[in-house]
């Protein structure tokens, strides 16, 4: 083998390593959508339940368990992809600058707007919903994974629909949002993780 050919092998070899480290970057994020996305499904169910036993005053402690569960959680799973991978790719860095923005995003809109009374309560899940289509939009474009763009445009037709309906009863409406825009793309991923593993 010629010194050129030796060199067209390395270039090679390098940018085959670098595909893989993209492609497993890209699905360790079904970590993260299932974990917020069971998360955020159990605190609407709680959240509607004590909306409907009129526990207006404990309904804050729902989603500060969510978060206090979340969070920590959500550092773990960062910690371990930093261990188990010593390359950190574009896409992740990507994946993880738009999770870190919108989970300030969804903090202020769902806790620190209302809290002020800068924004009603029932406009919380119609705002939520449009940054969450958004984030759904963007992380498909990253990922290349159209699911998660057709799912960025669900959300905002579950948002005209919630613009429709009593304000109380607009959470129920983000849950199968979250199920198929958080869970199932979460499952999705898992799996192909699994796959692409099985390859090797």
């Amino acid at each position: 083998m010629t010194e050129n050919q030796r060199e067209i092998e390395q270039s090679l070899h390098i940018i085959r390593t670098m595909v893989e480290q993209t492609r497993k970057s890209s699905l360790y994020l079904w970590r993260y959508l299932t974990l917020w996305g069971w998360l955020i499904v159990t605190a609407l169910i709680a959240h509607h339940i004590l909306m409907t036993i009129k526990a207006f005053n404990h309904i804050w402690l729902v989603w500060v368990m969510m978060n206090v569960l979340g969070i920590p959680a959500h550092i773990s799973l960062v910690m371990k992809y930093k261990r188990d991978h010593r390359v950190i790719t574009y896409s992740y860095r990507a994946l993880q600058a738009l999770g870190f923005g919108a989970g300030i995003a969804f903090f202020l809109v769902g806790m620190i707007l209302p809290w002020l009374k800068v924004i009603h309560f029932g406009a919380i899940p119609p705002l939520v919903g449009v940054l969450a289509g958004l984030v759904s939009l963007v992380m498909g474009v990253i990922l290349e994974f159209n699911y998660l763009k057709w799912m960025g445009l669900c959300w905002y037709l579950g948002v005209m629909i919630m613009v429709f309906i009593p304000w109380h009863l607009r959470s129920l409406v983000m849950v199968p949002l979250i199920f198929s825009g958080y869970i199932i793309p979460g499952i999705l991923l898992k799996k192909a993780e699994k796959d692409g593993a099985h390859d090797q």
